[in-house]
């Protein structure tokens, strides 16, 4: 299993005019999410940055929730709702991804 985790990425306070704290991705790639002892739902991520992503989930979250995130053949990343617009979820990652697996997931998306 490969770790997704990197504890010394310095993120930047605000990224760009969106006031984000990381470049945000844009990806259309599948994956589940799973709520802490629950079973895990197929999801479609819309973005991905070193700090978080947004999808689409089917079932109403509570903001502050704790889920995990699977994508591919990477370990699980846990992460907690921080944002919602109807179905589309914001969520944040406890600890950011590693740069280069976020630069690597990245790059194998947009080869498609």
């Amino acid at each position: 299993m490969i770790s997704l985790l990197h504890n010394d990425v310095t993120i930047s306070p605000v990224y760009g005019s969106n006031k984000r704290r990381a470049q945000r991705h844009y990806v259309a790639m599948s994956g589940t999410l799973r709520p802490t002892g629950h079973s895990k739902i197929p999801i479609v991520l819309r973005d991905l940055s070193a700090t978080g992503f947004r999808c689409e989930y089917i079932f109403e979250l509570r903001m502050g929730e704790h889920m995990w995130l699977k994508i591919d053949q990477l370990e699980g990343l846990e992460a907690v709702v921080v944002r919602r617009d109807g179905y589309c979820y914001g969520f944040e990652f406890l600890r950011p991804l590693h740069p280069a697996v976020l630069e690597n997931i990245v790059r194998i998306r947009n080869s498609w």
